[in-house]
């Protein structure tokens, strides 16, 4: 049976109608932390709901009062002699003790600290498991930054004494647990829309101290299975903005990418990416491009955060980020919701090109 002409026009215009509603975003946002297919009884979904405000109250009174203790602690002693202090939780050899408060102060030397900035290392050798927390000098005498921190897996070496030649691996780890108290020690105290910033995204934009050499570079292709990991490390507004999408950087930036998470007396460090897959090397690579005294007006600036960062640096947040980002990921696939426009060329052309067989053949058909 021939296919008339008119037909096929009308079934080539129903399979594009097809692909251009394919394309269309859905309406509405769906609820977080819904499975489809999964009903949850009213009562169930309560007690969940309890439990969470009841283990959020927990963790808040606990941090109120390691809060607390520590001002009790700092308002006694006064202003110490020196602006480093190690104070260790748990026993370690002496020969530890020593090698691990000296790659502190080596750190805290480094980055040039403003003088009235102080740090405090809680080295908690029993915690388990080996967590990091930070409390900013906001909470406390306005000059302090604390990080307590556990000895992780790879430093068991300490418990046994240490050598010279093991302490390889602890001052770049103590670097990285160090790193949010390291710009505070190294800008003072920012500016009070950066610090929600930061805060509500557990400090990761600061888990990078190193600003004196380029962020480190990402190749898919050189990653096992790199496509799924760029997809399980990145949220959907950084996966866009990293693409060119300068419109979604801001909100990939900004938002807390699952539930909004509130100021905390003491912060926790994540070890989850969150938003951007190159997210901990942000503020570290403002550093390093900007240099020292435009990113410290950045971060001292009591402006919100978008304006902040166009009065220090003379251009918009948004397409920073988006260079920043795609520098990182040189390699990006196009991974977003609309095609690239070298893409829909290419396929507006094949479509040409099979309608015209289509109508060849069928005209072709009907003259015989």
């Amino acid at each position: 049976m021939a296919v008339s002409m008119a037909r096929a026009a009308i079934l080539t215009a129903i399979g594009c109608l097809v692909v251009a509603v394919a394309y269309v975003p859905p309406e509405g946002e769906p609820e977080l932390h819904t499975f489809a297919g999964v009903a949850v009884a009213p009562e169930r979904a309560h007690l969940n709901r309890l439990n969470r405000l009841y283990n959020q109250t927990v963790e808040r009174i606990a941090d109120v009062r390691f809060r607390d203790s520590l001002a009790r602690i700092l308002s006694r002693r006064g202003a110490p002699a020196a602006s480093v202090e190690v104070v260790f939780r748990g026993d370690l050899p002496v020969s530890s003790r020593a090698l691990f408060t000296t790659a502190v102060e080596k750190i805290w030397s480094e980055i040039d600290p403003v003088p009235t900035m102080r740090l405090l290392v809680i080295a908690d050798v029993n915690a388990r498991p080996a967590a990091t927390t930070y409390t900013v000098p906001r909470v406390l005498d306005g000059k302090t930054c604390v990080a307590s921190v556990g000895l992780e897996w790879h430093l068991q070496w300490l418990r046994r004494g240490a050598r010279e030649a093991s302490g390889s691996n602890l001052e770049p780890w103590m670097r990285l647990m160090l790193a949010p108290c390291l710009y505070y020690g190294a800008f003072g105290q920012p500016g009070p829309h950066v610090e929600t910033w930061l805060s509500r995204h557990s400090f990761r934009p600061a888990y990078s101290a190193d600003w004196t050499t380029p962020p480190p570079v990402v190749r898919i292709e050189d990653v096992q299975r790199g496509y799924d990991f760029l997809l399980t490390n990145s949220s959907f507004d950084a996966l866009a903005c990293t693409d060119g999408r300068v419109e979604r950087c801001r909100e990939a930036l900004t938002e807390p990418p699952m539930l909004e998470r509130t100021p905390r007396l003491r912060v926790r460090r994540s070890y989850w990416a969150q938003g951007f897959l190159t997210d901990d090397h942000y503020l570290a690579a403002l550093v390093q491009q900007m240099g020292r005294e435009r990113f410290g007006r950045f971060w001292r600036s009591a402006a919100p955060l978008d304006s902040a960062f166009a009065s220090a640096f003379g251009e918009p947040l948004e397409p920073w980020t988006a260079r920043w980002a795609h520098a990182f990921v040189p390699d990006l696939p196009p991974l977003g919701p609309a095609p690239r426009p070298r893409g829909a060329s290419l396929a507006v052309l094949l479509a040409a090109i099979a309608v015209v067989a289509s109508l060849a053949y069928v005209t072709r058909r009907q003259v015989r």
